[in-house]
Formats: structure tokens, sequence, C-alpha cells
């Protein structure tokens, strides 16, 4: 699934159309995440929750993936490798 959004709709400072490709976007859980506003918070305060990143963090690691690595992510569990290597 695509995932399409703006980065104007996280506050950033400017509005740049953005897009991020996630195969499968079940989860552990047992449920499906349908947006990416549910993929930062799933990774903030699930996958994140014992390291002490902040959501304003994540979003921006996910606009640094997109712009630098501009990856198709298997699940988002690929997609949390990516962001643990090169950028928290």
């Amino acid at each position: 699934m695509i995932l399409e959004f703006t980065t104007d709709h996280w506050g950033f400072c400017f509005s740049e159309p953005c897009s991020i490709e996630i195969e499968n976007l079940n989860v552990k859980e047992g449920y499906t995440l349908h947006d990416i506003d549910e993929v930062v918070s799933y990774l903030a305060y699930t996958c994140f929750a014992n390291d002490y990143v902040s959501h304003y963090s994540i979003r921006e690691a996910i606009y640094d993936v997109i712009n630098e690595l501009g990856c198709v992510y298997e699940d988002v569990y690929e997609l949390e490798q990516d962001i643990r290597k090169y950028y928290i």
C-alpha cells in the first residue's frame, strides 16, 4: 500500500508531498494500520516504546527515509530496522 501525505500535515515548516510504500500493514498484534499517522504512532508507542524516542523523532526519521533511501518496505518492521540503523 502506498501511503501519501504532506509534511504540512505534521506541522513541518514547509509542505512537501511525500509517499512511502509498505506492502504489508498488518502488525503482530493482529490489526492493520491504515495511514501514515497510525504507522508513526505504532512505531513510537510499540516498537520504540522502551527506547524513549519521541513521536516527532519518528516522523522526522520517516521523512528522512523517504528522501534519502526512497525504499519500498515489506512491512512496518523492515521500516523500523532502517530507522534504527540509519537515523536513531
